[in-house]
């Protein structure tokens, strides 16, 4: 039997999948990419000169299995964001609770750790600990300001307005005259309205848009 948690999963991943497709047609309409597959690919910084047919499927199929929600186990997270310790039970999907935040601060620190998404990963730590890292969830329509666990439980969410995750990251990614998502130099997403980076992956079981003050170095390139 399908639990509900499954259920939200799928059809989030279907979202997230729609928002791609929908972005790598209006692309490819446009001259721009040389297939589908590619395009999609592109979009996420992945490598296509060499990537076709069953190479660009499994390349594909990566890329989904990255926005998985994650799993995290009940070990310190690191130092890089305060010593925080991840629960053993889920991680909540209110983003205005300790529990998502210890999350969070879980979540940084393995992009922290990661030899691809390093830079961006130490650049988000350092906005939590300065109070300028914000977390939306456009799909309960709020956003609240990243706190440490350590020193409080609750945040307070302004309200953003409720929206698909396919209509939000078009509005709000940034994107090139080809259609294509720009990137900051560190590898974070930039958002269209504010110019911070940006970052969009899961927390737990949920997915949500991370953006923080962007650094003065500016664009890198297209993905």
């Amino acid at each position: 039997m399908v639990s509900a948690l499954e259920t939200v999963r799928f059809a989030t991943s279907q979202a997230l999948l729609k928002a791609l497709r929908d972005t790598e047609t209006e692309a490819e309409s446009a001259g721009s990419l040389p297939t589908p597959m590619a395009g999609i690919l592109r979009e996420y910084g992945i490598d296509t000169a060499a990537t076709g047919g069953a190479a660009g499927t499994q390349s594909l199929s990566a890329l989904l299995t990255g926005l998985s929600p994650q799993k995290v186990s009940g070990t310190t997270l690191g130092t890089a964001v305060g010593s925080v310790t991840a629960p053993v039970a889920p991680i909540s999907t209110d983003i205005t609770t300790a529990s998502f935040m210890t999350g969070l601060a879980g979540r940084i620190v393995a992009l922290a750790d990661a030899p691809d998404t390093k830079a961006q990963g130490q650049a988000m730590a350092k906005a939590l600990k300065a109070g300028t890292l914000t977390v939306a969830d456009p799909l309960t329509g709020r956003a609240v300001a990243a706190f440490s666990p350590d020193k409080q439980q609750t945040g307070t969410a302004s309200e953003i307005g409720a929206s698909g995750w396919s209509d939000y990251l078009k509005d709000h990614l940034k994107r090139g005259e080809d259609g294509t998502f720009l990137r900051s130099r560190d590898g974070s997403y930039i958002d269209a309205a504010t110019g911070a980076n940006a970052w969009f992956g899961t927390v737990g079981s949920g997915y949500v848009y991370l953006t923080w003050p962007a650094a003065s170095t500016g664009t890198a390139a297209a993905a």
